[in-house]
This record gives C-alpha cells, structure tokens and sequence, in this order.
C-alpha cells in the first residue's frame, strides 16, 4: 500500500499545536455507537457460531481488532445502512458489533467510517465506509431510532484535508481530546466489498486524557 504523506517530523511530537486555519476547517465528530444485544438470526440457527466464523459480531471475550478477510466476510452478510438510516435487505442492525463512528464534514452531510477500533499508530486495519449521515450527528448524543443502539460523543472538533481523491484521504483531525494524522485508503479490488472496505492507517494519534 501507498501510504506516502504519513512521515513527518511533527508526527512524532506530543502537544502539537493547532493550527489558526482550523478557523475556517470542517468539522469531524468520533461516535461511540453502542449497539443493542445480538438476537438470533431467524433461518441461521444460533447466530454465536456465525459471529466467530466471520466477525459480522464480536463476542465479550474477542479481540476489538477484526482481521480484513473477517471483516469483509462480515461486509458480505450485511449490505449496511441507506442515507436515512433505514436497514436494507441482510443482517439486521441488531446483530452487528458495537463500534466507533468516525463522521467528517462534506458538503452539508457527513461522510462516515466504521472503525471496530481506535487506531494505534503505525497499524493498518480494515474500516467500513458507510452511507452520509445527516449533519445533526456532529452535536448529537442519545438513542438511534429503530432500536439500532445508543451514540455517545468520544471527541469532536475540526479537520484539515492534505489529501482528498476517490480512494485516498490524509487528514489533520484535532479536539481538545485528540491530535492526530491519519490516511483513508480504497484498495482497488473487483471484490464486492471494495466500495466499502477501506484501511486506515495513523501516522500520529495522540489522546489527551
């Protein structure tokens, strides 16, 4: 993988300073998308077996890190969410792992990044890419309609673009939480999951706690 624009000296400092154009940057808001417990899956039997075969539901014990051919076995079962929210045909929401939403400001929606785990820098791990969310995310916290879980607020503030094109994004993200530089990355792929799988990478990601 290409992941050039990662290294800089800066990525290795701690405390890193805001920059003033932030003034005028979009904003990105981090979700923690707290999902109802899985219930059976009507025609597959007891649906815990299932969630250790493919990763579509992680259990307790497992791992927060979902391998990639796991992930996209998950991604095959579950189409994912439309525009409004809606479940389409597939999985229903309640089956799903509980995640984090990582939501950023574009052009009055939110494009929006399923990530199974925060990023540890230096790793690539697999992230899914779903519909645009309205922008009422950037500020809300509380129930998700449809029994789809509960969303609560892990950090918001502004971004900076270094990179944008169909299939690779550097970004600066920086909150009073969080300052960090990572890059979304499409590998290109005739597989079925290639719209939605995406690896993210972190050059820099320091949490202020």
């Amino acid at each position: 993988m290409d992941y050039d624009g990662l290294s800089s000296p800066e990525s290795q400092q701690t405390g890193e300073v805001v920059p003033h154009s932030l003034r005028n940057a979009a904003r990105f808001v981090i979700l923690w998308h707290a999902m109802p417990p899985k219930k059976p899956i009507v025609g597959l039997g007891n649906a815990e077996p299932m969630a250790l075969a493919t990763g579509y539901a992680l259990s307790p014990k497992a791992s927060a890190y979902v391998s990639e051919i796991k992930l996209a076995a998950s991604y095959a079962l579950s189409p994912g969410t439309s525009v409004d929210g809606s479940e389409k045909q597939g999985i229903q929401a309640e089956n799903r792992a509980s995640h984090f939403d990582l939501m950023l400001e574009k052009n009055g929606r939110l494009a929006t990044f399923e990530l199974f785990q925060l990023p540890i820098p230096g790793e690539r791990f697999p992230v899914r890419r779903l519909a645009e969310h309205r922008i009422d995310y950037l500020d809300y916290e509380g129930p998700i309609s449809g029994d789809r879980g509960h969303v609560t607020q892990w950090t918001a503030g502004h971004y900076l673009t270094a990179v944008e094109s169909d299939n690779k994004w550097i970004l600066e993200l920086y909150s009073p939480r969080l300052s960090a530089r990572i890059v979304l990355l499409r590998p290109t792929s005739d597989n079925i999951t290639a719209a939605t799988t995406w690896h993210l990478r972190a050059s820099r990601w320091n949490v202020r706690n």
